[in-house]
């Protein structure tokens, strides 16, 4: 919930600062760019409660629900790559070695 009311509160302002830049007369393009950046700037000033909280849950739903990464078969390849790699050099050393 702490998520949804930053995120509304930070489309709130982006409104807010497109709608008072629209009156003083800007239009476009322009205006949806320049109202997002001073919504962001705006959000970060104004709403650094929210924001902790938003994080605070995004944490613990991190923490209750840790990811599972399972290796693509690009990135096993590349492992096996990398360890043949490995190999191969530590026997040249061995060998360089004798």
């Amino acid at each position: 919930m702490p998520l949804l009311v930053y995120t509304l509160l930070r489309l709130l302002l982006v409104v807010v600062a497109g709608g008072l830049l629209y009156l003083l007369g800007m239009r476009g393009l322009l205006l949806a760019v320049v109202a997002v950046a001073v919504g962001a700037l705006l959000s970060y000033a104004l709403l650094p409660g929210p924001r902790r909280q938003a994080v605070g849950a995004l944490q613990s739903i991190a923490e209750r629900e840790p990811r599972k990464v399972r290796p693509d078969a690009d990135s096993l390849a590349e492992d096996a790559d990398i360890d043949a790699s490995a190999e191969r050099q530590h026997q040249t050393e061995d060998d360089a070695e004798r």
